[in-house]
């Protein structure tokens, strides 16, 4: 990624943005620094290094499903600001 270029003006049109002379200079540099930390990034060895899917061991959390007691349908809807047939009713969001 050495002397990668950014090309502002292509991200700028890309991203339907548009940015002061100011606003393009500061994300210029911050976009450098962004690429030197790749570069240094892509230095590192890592011969032999196993892939890792989380950056800590992990364990299985959940519990187990075990069937417990119901709500009624009458103690489910107690609470529901509205209802109507047994089951909850919600303002509408499409015409």
């Amino acid at each position: 990624m050495t002397n990668q270029h950014v090309d502002l003006d292509r991200i700028m049109q890309l991203c339907r943005i548009e940015l002061t002379d100011d606003e393009k200079k500061t994300l210029t540099q911050q976009l450098d620094t962004m690429l030197h930390y790749l570069d240094q990034i892509q230095e590192v060895d890592i011969e032999g290094v196993e892939p890792l899917y989380h950056s800590v061991e992990a364990c299985d959390v959940l519990h187990n499903d075990i069937p417990g007691e119901n709500f009624s349908v009458d103690e489910a809807l107690q609470n529901a600001p509205d209802t109507r047939e047994h089951q909850i009713t919600v303002p509408r969001i499409v015409d």
